[in-house]
C-alpha cells in the first residue's frame, strides 16, 4: 500500500471531533439529570482540568445509565485520552462508543470520526480509512464537514480510492466560481487524474449524486467527462453530457463557451474527405531509413491500379520518430486536410501518441507496429497491421494451444511500456480462469546478463524461503564432489511447476534469456514468443534453445501477388517493414473503397458494419468493439520456421 506523507495542510485536518462538541441532544435520548452532570464535566475540562473531569466521568455508574448515555460518556473519555496523545486509549473508548450511541445521529458520526483520526494517529490508514467510509457526514455542521472531507481526502490517497478522493475534492473545491480557479488549484491535477480512473457508470453516477448545484466543480467535471468520451470516440454520449450541462448549469459563463467551443469542435473535425489519407513516418534522422522503406510499400499499393491513384490524395509527413511532433502532425492533417485515416505508427514510440490524437477527432489509425494501451483504451478506430497485443494473447492463450501445451505457465518479460501491456493481457486471461500464472518476473531494459530475473522467476533468487531444502542439497552437492569431476551449477533444484514459458522479448533478448534456464538447471522447457521471433538467429541458435513457438503470421498465407507487383516496381523484393506499409495503405484503400460519405460518424459506421476485414497478411475480426488479427502459431525447427497445426494430435517430442 502507499504510505504518504503528512503535509501541514494534511496534520492540521488531524483534529479531533472535541471543539464545540454539542452537548444538547433530544431529551429523549438522554435524561435531564444526566445532561446537567455532562455540562458540568464540560466545563472542567473547558477550564484544562483533565483529570478531575476523567475523575468525574468515571464516577457515573454505568448500571444508572441507558445505552446512549454510556456510549456518550466513553465518547468523552475518548477525547481526553486523544487530547493527551494517548491513541490507542482513545480508540478503545470510541470503539466501544460507537455502538452505543445509534440514537442519537450527530453523535454516532463524531464518534466514528474521532476513531477514523485515533487510527489515522496510531497509523492504522486501513483501519481509519474503513471507519471514515461508515460516517453520514450530512448531520455535520459546514466547518465539520470541511475537517471530515480533510481526513478522508489523506486517508482515500493513501488506499488509492479514487471515488472517494473525487468526492471528497467535490466538496473541498465547492467553494470555486470559475473553471480558471479549479485549474489553478493545488489538488486540480488529483481530482483529474482520479476521476479518469472511475469507471463510466461511477463517474456519472458522482456527477448525478452531488447536489451542490451552486458548485462549479460539478460542470467542471462533467466537461471533462464530455472530452472523454468524444476523444474515445463516443460522440452521441459527449452530447447527451453537453444537454445534461446546459440543462442544469446552463447560467455559468463557463459552461456556455465550453459548449459553444465544443460544438464547434465536434462540426469542424466531423467533416471528412473520403479519398485523404495522411502518411506519418519518421523520413530523417536515425530511423529515416526505415520510413522511406515504408513509403515504398504505400507507394506501390497505391500505384497498383489507376483506380486508386486518382482517387486518392496522399499527404506525407515526416515525425522524425518524436511522439510529440507526430501528435502535432495527426493533428494538423485532421484539421487542414480533413483526412479520413492516418497510416504511421512505425515504432511503438509514436505509435500511441498519433492514436490517441487520431481517435480524439475520429479518424481511422492503421498502425504499422503494436500500440501499448489496455483493451479498454482501444476502440474501432485502430487497426494495428502486425497484430496487436491483445491478438497475440488471443492466438497464444487460446483453447486450442493451451490444451496442447498445458494451462499453468511461467512470464518473463521486459519492465517497459510493451511489456506491461503484455502482461495486463495475461492477468486478463487469469481472471477469466482460462490459465494459472505460477511465476512471473520482469527484467530491467537495455541488459545482457538475465540471470538474476531467470533466477527469481525459478524460486532460486530468496533462499531463506527455501532453507531446509537448500542445506539437504549443499550436502548431495558436497557428497557429489568427492566422487564426481562434474561440476553443478545450481545447488538448490529450480522449481518448474509450469508447462511452459511465455518470453515477449526481441530475438536478441530471447538468445541471452532462455540460456539462463539451462544455467540453473531448468532444462527442456517450451517458450512463447511474439512475432519478433521471427529471426533468422533464433533459427540458426535454435538446436541450443531447445522448443521455440511464437505468434505471428505465416508468410507461406500471403497473397503472393503483391510480391510481384512489389519486385516490379522496385526492383527488389519486399522486406518486414514494406510488406507491413503495403498492407496498411492496401487495408486503408479497402475500407475507403466505393465510398461517398462527408462526416466521420459515416466512417465509424461503416467500421461497425464491415465486421472483418482481409488484408494480404491476414484476417482482422470485430471483437468486443476492437480489432484482432487472425494470428498464427508457428515454431522453430530443423533451421525452419513452420506453422503448428494445432488441430493435429500433439507431438510429444517438440509439441
Amino acid at each position: 500500500m502507499k504510505r504518504f506523507i503528512i503535509s501541514v495542510l494534511a496534520f492540521s485536518c488531524l483534529f479531533i471531533s472535541c471543539a464545540n462538541i454539542k452537548m444538547l441532544t433530544p431529551e429523549d435520548i438522554y435524561s435531564k439529570d444526566f445532561l446537567l452532570k455532562m455540562d458540568q464535566i464540560q466545563e472542567v475540562y473547558k477550564s484544562g482540568n483533565k483529570m478531575a473531569a476523567t475523575a468525574q466521568l468515571k464516577s457515573l455508574n454505568d448500571s444508572n445509565l441507558s445505552e446512549a448515555e454510556r456510549g456518550k460518556k466513553l465518547n468523552f473519555l475518548g477525547i481526553i485520552a486523544f487530547s493527551d496523545g494517548n491513541f490507542a486509549e482513545a480508540s478503545e473508548y470510541f470503539s466501544r462508543a460507537k455502538g452505543l450511541v445509534r440514537l442519537d445521529k450527530a453523535l454516532a458520526s463524531q464518534t466514528r470520526l474521532n476513531l477514523a483520526s485515533s487510527y489515522f494517529k496510531l497509523e492504522k490508514f486501513q483501519l481509519a480509512f474503513n471507519t471514515i467510509e461508515t460516517i453520514d457526514p450530512s448531520v455535520f455542521s459546514e466547518s465539520e464537514k470541511k475537517k471530515y472531507h480533510k481526513l478522508r481526502l489523506v486517508l482515500a490517497e493513501g488506499e488509492n480510492a479514487h471515488k472517494a478522493i473525487v468526492s471528497s475534492l467535490i466538496y473541498l473545491l465547492k467553494d470555486k466560481k470559475l473553471f480558471s480557479e479549479i485549474n489553478q488549484s493545488e489538488q486540480k491535477t488529483l481530482l483529474m487524474d482520479s476521476f479518469r480512473k472511475l469507471s463510466g457508470s461511477e463517474r456519472v453516477f458522482l456527477l448525478e449524486k452531488h447536489d451542490e448545484k451552486e458548485a462549479v466543480v460539478i460542470p467542471f467535471l462533467a466537461a471533462e467527462e464530455a472530452l472523454q468520451r468524444y476523444y474515445f470516440g463516443d460522440r452521441a454520449g459527449a452530447e447527451d453530457v453537453l444537454e445534461w450541462l446546459e440543462s442544469n448549469f446552463g447560467e455559468y459563463e463557463d459552461v456556455q463557451n465550453f459548449v459553444s467551443e465544443f460544438q464547434y469542435r465536434i462540426e469542424n473535425f466531423s467533416k471528412v474527405d473520403v479519398g485523404a489519407v495522411g502518411v506519418v513516418l519518421p523520413l530523417s534522422g536515425d530511423k529515416g531509413r526505415f520510413g522511406k522503406k515504408a513509403l515504398m510499400g504505400i507507394d506501390t499499393a497505391l500505384n497498383k491500379g489507376s483506380d486508386q491513384l486518382g482517387s486518392t490524395k496522399l499527404y506525407t509527413r515526416d515525425s522524425k520518430n518524436n511522439p510529440t511532433v507526430a501528435k502535432k502532425l495527426v493533428h494538423d492533417l485532421i484539421q487542414k486536410h480533413h483526412v479520413s485515416v492516418i497510416i504511421g505508427g512505425l515504432f511503438p514510440s509514436t505509435a500511441k501518441e498519433e492514436y490517441l490524437e487520431a481517435r480524439k477527432y475520429g479518424a481511422l489509425f492503421i498502425s504499422l507496429s503494436p500500440v501499448y494501451l489496455e483493451k479498454e483504451e482501444k476502440n474501432h478506430l485502430l487497426i494495428e497491421v502486425p497484430g496487436s497485443v491483445q491478438s497475440q494473447v488471443a492466438a497464444i492463450f487460446s483453447e486450442d494451444f493451451l490444451a496442447k501445451n498445458g494451462s499453468d505457465i511461467a512470464m518473463i518479460y521486459p519492465d517497459s511500456e510493451g511489456g506491461l501491456a503484455y502482461v495486463n493481457e495475461v492477468w486478463r486471461k487469469a481472471k477469466e480462469g482460462k490459465i494459472n500464472i505460477k511465476s512471473l518476473a520482469s527484467y530491467d531494459k537495455n541488459v545482457k546478463d538475465y540471470r538474476e530475473w531467470v533466477q527469481k522467476l525459478l524460486g532460486l533468487k530468496y533462499t531463506r524461503e527455501r532453507s531446509e531444502e537448500f542445506e539437504l542439497w549443499k550436502e548431495i552437492y558436497s557428497l557429489e564432489r568427492k566422487n564426481s569431476s562434474i561440476r553443478r551449477i545450481q545447488t538448490l533444484r529450480p522449481i518448474v511447476d509450469f508447462d511452459w514459458v511465455f518470453v515477449p522479448s526481441y530475438p536478441h533478448e530471447a538468445l541471452q534469456i532462455i540460456p539462463s534456464f539451462t544455467y540453473f538447471d531448468a532444462k527442456g522447457l517450451k517458450y512463447v514468443g511474439g512475432p519478433s521471433w521471427m529471426s533468422r538467429k533464433l533459427v540458426r541458435e535454435q538446436r541450443n534453445l531447445g522448443s521455440l513457438r511464437f505468434v505471428g503470421d505465416d508468410p507461406d498465407d500471403f497473397d503472393k501477388s503483391f510480391v510481384n507487383v512489389f519486385s516490379k516496381r522496385n526492383k527488389s523484393n519486399p522486406s518486414l517493414v514494406e510488406t507491413l506499409a503495403f498492407e496498411g495503405m492496401n487495408l486503408a484503400l479497402s475500407i475507403l473503397e466505393d465510398s461517398k460519405f462527408d462526416k466521420r460518424e459515416e466512417l465509424e459506421r461503416k467500421l461497425v458494419n464491415m465486421q472483418l476485414i482481409d488484408g494480404i497478411t491476414g484476417q482482422w475480426k470485430l471483437d468486443e468493439g476492437i480489432w484482432l488479427k487472425d494470428l498464427d502459431i508457428l515454431k522453430i525447427q530443423n533451421n525452419d520456421i513452420k506453422k503448428v497445426n494445432l488441430d493435429a494430435p500433439a507431438d510429444k517430442k517438440s509439441s
